[in-house]
């Protein structure tokens, strides 16, 4: 029989501009299909800091495959909203500022073997709000190289992501910039298991920098794109 496994989640910061204690909404966040938790009162010293505690149950392969989870909030008004998690915690609270379409994403990363995972969710929060959402942690697949000197193209290329639990691997999305913190636009999807040639959809523009995002589709679900990598596209009709 399993025992329940303490979980205090340090929100570093999430504040808004002009932001009062009654614009803050609770969100808690179940990773997975877990719903094996309990959520404790906060003290008031926790309340002022934003601080939550969980107990939450261990779930097995959870905590010998992460080591290390991160939540971040994003949204219009928002300055910062990050926290750190116990690698323990398959469901923890957090308290964000209300706002329309804000986006949640939690982060985890396994040292040993160098692979990033990741799952968002993204609610509508009014003032006072107590929501729940559940997370499904799919593997990041990041980018090892692009070319922008490759012809008429530019060669796109990441590390294959496997198969994780019932997530079946179905092929990966690319996602296109001019700038590194976006907007990004759909370039184009492949079922090869680590590169694309973008350009040959849509022409691109000779002397531009592109900045590309990959994600991974699976059969239950698109993981959250990697870290930008971009390069100058160069037209070059000699290769």
């Amino acid at each position: 029989m399993r025992k329940p496994v303490g979980a205090v989640l340090l929100l570093l910061l999430a504040i808004a501009l002009g932001c009062s204690d009654s614009n803050y909404a609770r969100v808690t966040i179940h990773l997975g299909d877990q719903d094996l938790a309990r959520a404790e009162s906060p003290s008031l010293i926790d309340r002022v800091l934003r601080l939550m505690a969980t107990r939450a149950e261990a779930v097995a392969g959870w905590q010998s495959t992460y080591d290390s989870l991160k939540v971040v909030a994003e949204g219009d008004g928002l300055v910062l909203a990050q926290a750190s998690i116990p690698v323990e915690a398959t469901r923890f609270s957090i308290e964000v500022p209300a706002g329309a379409d804000r986006t949640i994403t939690v982060y985890a990363r396994n040292d040993s073997y160098g692979i990033n995972y990741g799952g968002t969710a993204r609610v509508d929060l009014a003032p006072g709000d107590d929501v729940s959402v559940s997370i499904r942690m799919l593997q990041m697949v990041p980018i090892t190289g692009v070319n922008g000197d490759y012809g008429s193209y530019v060669y796109i290329t990441w590390d294959t992501a496997n198969q994780v639990g019932a997530a079946s691997v179905i092929g990966y999305k690319v996602h296109r910039s001019t700038n590194d913190d976006g907007p990004y636009s759909l370039a184009g999807e492949t079922s090869y298991p680590y590169l694309y040639d973008d350009g040959t959809i849509l022409p691109l523009s000779d002397g531009t920098f592109y900045f590309y995002r990959v994600s991974v589709v699976t059969s239950l679900g698109e993981g959250v794109p990697s870290t930008p990598m971009g390069d100058t596209y160069i037209y070059n009709n000699n290769l």
